[in-house]
């Protein structure tokens, strides 16, 4: 039987699941329960940085209503009650779904974090990840979060979270009464 040759691309694959670097990373993704590795790298960056910080498990789910109930749960939330989304891969229902979930709860502080803020939306797109998340009013960065974000006091959006927790509805929007506009 021939053996094939391995490509280069599959020689550097194979060395990188062999390396110490590889098996660190899915050592800390076993006992952390972090899902992928900007997750991984994000949470290891605030360790190191001595910041306290909830993962998924930790912070529960914010339920949504996206034409029918829906449940959230976000990456990361920092002491100061920002909520930041880790993302590599930003699929067009996870951008709807952050749409919704900052509609209705326009108190929440949610910030993203992109292996690749450049890329684009879809093949063909001219808009970006990032010029995304300008248009809609979501503060982003690059590869981990800013140690500025970890610092800016505290938020109406810790409050906020606990609402959401606790069944809190949030207070609708409505439209003066046309009486009253004279």
């Amino acid at each position: 039987m021939k053996r094939c040759r391995l490509t280069r691309r599959a020689q550097r694959n194979q060395e990188l699941r062999t390396s110490k670097l590889y098996a660190a990373t899915n050592k800390v993704r076993k006992a952390t329960g972090k899902r992928s590795g900007l997750e991984v790298q994000i949470a290891s960056h605030l360790v190191a940085s001595g910041v306290q910080f909830r993962y998924e498990r930790e912070i529960g789910v914010l339920e949504f209503t996206q034409q029918r109930p829906r449940k959230y749960l976000p990456d990361f939330e920092l002491p100061n009650g920002i909520i930041v989304e880790a993302k590599g891969w930003w699929k067009p229902e996870d951008r709807q779904k952050m749409l919704a979930v900052k509609h209705q709860h326009p108190r929440l502080d949610i910030r993203m974090v992109f292996s690749n803020p450049l890329a684009k939306l879809r093949k063909g797109s001219k808009t970006t990840y990032a010029e995304f998340c300008e248009r809609n009013g979501f503060r982003w960065a690059k590869g981990t979060i800013p140690l500025d974000w970890v610092q800016e006091g505290a938020t109406d959006a810790k409050s906020a979270i606990e609402e959401i927790r606790l069944g809190v509805k949030p207070a609708r929007m409505r439209p003066p009464k046309k009486d009253a506009i004279k």
